[in-house]
């Protein structure tokens, strides 16, 4: 990830969680203030953040702590189209020996 790529990171992430909102508990659930100060302040400085562009524009994007791939989302409207599997590829290229993957328990 490219710092200028930054804001429209965030927005896949948030887009993708959006939908997720009437799946997820309360407690999973963070105002958006509160999500892109989190986002900034501790995913970022803490993760690798790799995305995939789909002409010029950040369509998906997965962190990865380590081994652990920590967060993957691909933008609403643009699942389905295999962007996932290009960060997935990624994340089996960077750790060969075994990943490790974190998800909301719904």
């Amino acid at each position: 990830m490219r710092p200028e790529e930054l804001p429209r990171v965030f927005d896949v992430w948030q887009l993708s969680q959006a939908e997720l909102l009437g799946r997820l508990r309360t407690d999973q659930r963070h105002p958006p203030e509160e999500a892109r100060k989190w986002f900034c302040d501790q995913l970022v400085p803490r993760t690798q953040i790799w995305v995939v562009e789909c002409d010029g524009r950040v369509d998906a994007m997965m962190a990865m702590d380590g081994a652990e791939i920590d967060r993957l989302y691909v933008a609403p409207g643009h699942q389905g189209r295999g962007l996932g599997e290009i960060l997935l590829d990624k994340a089996k290229r960077l750790c060969p020996d075994g990943l490790r993957l974190v998800t909301h328990q719904i």
